[in-house]
């Protein structure tokens, strides 16, 4: 019956009185719905904006948010990686700002013919693997694309077997996806890097990918962020002091640690520089020069000549450390067995240019370091080996990168969360798997159980059929969870813990849904059961054939309900079944939550949802028939 007649309708009160509910039901819709929205768009953020609650996150509109948003993934989410590079001074990626396409300054570069092997160019495949960290393999409490692509490589490398990979020495490691790659920090003397599949997977990786996803090592950075700044703040004004003139630093973009000691410097330069050279530095960037000789394939050991050591300085070099090397162990087989090497001769010894050093040969060349005057040391700055002037130019080109590469960067990391996601519930453990066979023999059962028992009930109509309905029904009054100690303890003495059994058990039969299909069974006419038994009919086939055949709305209720009780059954899943080859995803999203970022949680959560959401629009005209045919009847 309508609210209001046709003529009502009609007039300005009933048109008022119907804009007024419409108006109601949309803002209802919209507090139903804005959550959702907030909650979708929190699954495609990460750290840097996974505060906002817009309902578009800004990267996908605006190519400044997806710039801070590639150096957030360039830099491992390590705002400190980005100053030493950029050589600045922010306390967050939200505070980059876009490049200034007019360079001021002097411009850093390198003019020389000569380079040991070749000039290093910005985006150079070829260059060392010490001189530069690639990018987006490491993130705070999310998966990076390329620790993911890491992992991908090693499974491949290893055919998925684990124990495998542990043997060839990797890290001892529950899962693939426990693998992690802290940023290497190439540059600190404490620091190394261990051998094995992960860095041999490590370099391969950094071939594959572009360039432009690779952070250089800036020494200079290095050099402001270690010793400068703890000491001086953003002042460089004692450092520009040069009693016989030189060069003057205006601020930390404009710096550049002098590649020898800076005999023309201030006196705290001098005494920085040489701290620096003890004490921090990795040997790696370090060489022995021999006094009076040509050391530098440029006239000037500042920024503005561009400096790298010349081909006479490395070979001296190599042969100062052979000549400490036979010194110290004098025959090639002692030198073998403390490098756990194969060398013929100290000739077989790798040079020093543009190798990573670890482990006793660090050491060894370090005792070698430690006999040779700070005057006659020289740093070889990766920084100074490329084709590119200074922290702004590498500001412009990788800002030139977003802009071209802006579709793929944001797909990129619209779908990280995602991907991730899956990753972890397909790729590892068996929750998914678990969560599919609970819930389709939940549903299979109650789809049995239930209907017998009711149809028993509504049928028979057996003596003290009421009072067994009223104890079902008595069920309802208590919470769920009084039960669960009781059940716990008979399910631990009956040995069913961590079985399937344990978890289909409350389900199997509900006292509600029983009440509800007595009463559709209730329904159903008499005759068709009376011309059923004529026919020669047995029970069973007038059950599936007759009562469940008519019931398919009240079923599909059933099966919805069900499957919504399983799906979402979390306390009393990890109570009886806490094994981890038993898991249901509510469980899983439990313990991923612990580890995962609030927008890995949001991604988690919308991708658990759609089962329920799919299974809602599949049986919703069912019930819907369910509502209409007995107001038709």
């Amino acid at each position: 019956m309508a609210i209001l007649l046709p003529t009502e309708s009609k007039s300005l009160k009933g048109r008022l009185f119907h804009a007024g509910v419409i108006t109601l039901l949309l803002l209802g819709g919209v507090t139903m719905v804005y959550p959702f929205l907030v909650m979708l768009s929190g699954s495609l953020r990460s750290g840097i904006d996974e505060a906002e609650l817009d309902l578009v996150p800004d990267y996908l509109v605006d190519d400044e948010a997806l710039y801070r948003k590639f150096l957030e993934f360039k830099y491992n989410g390590d705002i400190n990686a980005l100053n030493r590079a950029h050589q600045a001074a922010l306390f967050s990626f939200q505070e980059a700002s876009l490049p200034e396409h007019e360079t001021h300054g002097p411009k850093w570069r390198y003019t020389a013919s000569f380079a040991p092997e070749r000039a290093i160019p910005f985006f150079d495949a070829d260059a060392p693997l010490h001189h530069f960290v690639l990018g987006g393999v490491h993130g705070e409490r999310t998966v990076p694309a390329n620790l993911r692509r890491l992992r991908d490589m090693l499974v491949e490398y290893f055919d998925g077997d684990l124990n495998a990979y542990v043997e060839a020495g990797g890290a001892p490691t529950p899962s693939w996806l426990t693998v992690v790659l802290p940023p290497p920090r190439w540059f600190d003397r404490r620091y190394d890097f261990p051998v094995g599949p992960l860095l041999d997977a490590y370099a391969d990786l950094a071939a594959q990918r572009p360039v432009t996803e690779r952070q250089p090592v800036s020494l200079s950075g290095h050099f402001l962020e270690t010793m400068v700044k703890p000491r001086y703040g953003d002042d460089l004004s004692e450092l520009s002091t040069f009693p016989e003139g030189g060069h003057s630093f205006g601020n930390s973009a404009e710096f550049q640690i002098p590649t020898l000691f800076p005999a023309r410097g201030s006196e705290p330069l001098k005494t920085l520089w040489t701290e620096y050279v003890r004490n921090e530095l990795h040997p790696s960037f370090l060489l022995p020069l021999r006094p009076n000789g040509n050391v530098l394939s440029t006239s000037s050991f500042y920024p503005s000549g561009g400096s790298r050591p010349s081909k006479q300085t490395i070979q001296h070099a190599d042969e100062d450390f052979g000549s400490f090397l036979r010194t110290t162990y004098g025959s090639i087989d002692e030198l073998n067995r403390s490098w756990l090497a194969d060398f013929t001769s100290f000739e077989d010894v790798p040079s020093l240019w543009n190798r990573w050093l670890r482990g006793v040969e660090k050491q060894d060349y370090l005792r070698l370091l430690e006999t040779i005057p700070v005057e006659r040391l020289m740093i070889v700055e990766p920084v100074s080996m490329l084709e590119w002037a200074g922290p702004r130019n590498l500001a412009e080109r990788e800002w030139a990168y977003v802009q071209s590469e802006s579709a793929d960067l944001r797909q990129q990391f619209a779908a990280r969360n995602y991907v991730n996601v899956w990753d972890e519930l397909a790729g590892e453990g068996r929750a998914l798997w678990n969560t599919v066979v609970y819930c389709a023999l939940s549903i299979v059962l109650a789809l049995l159980v239930n209907p017998l028992a009711a149809y028993g009930l509504s049928r028979f109509r057996l003596r003290g059929g009421y009072k067994a309905l009223l104890v079902l029904m008595a069920t309802m009054a208590f919470p769920p969870m009084v039960t669960l100690i009781p059940q716990f303890i008979v399910l631990r003495n009956l040995g069913l813990m961590n079985t399937f059994v344990a978890l289909l058990l409350p389900l199997i039969a509900n006292g509600y849904l029983i009440f509800l299909l007595k009463g559709f069974f209730d329904s159903l006419p008499g005759e068709l059961y009376e011309a059923a038994r004529i026919d020669g009919a047995n029970e069973m086939r007038m059950f599936f054939q007759i009562a469940m055949a008519l019931s398919k709305p009240i079923l599909a209720v059933v099966a919805l309900q069900t499957f919504t009780a399983a799906y979402t059954m979390f306390l009393y899943a990890l109570l009886v079944a806490p094994d981890r080859d038993m898991w249901l995803i509510s469980v899983w999203l439990f313990q991923y939550q612990e580890r995962a970022s609030s927008s890995g949680v949001y991604a988690s959560v919308v991708i658990a949802s759609i089962p329920t959401l799919v299974l809602f629009l599949l049986v919703q005209r069912t019930i819907m028939r369910g509502i209409v045919v007995p107001t038709e009847k």
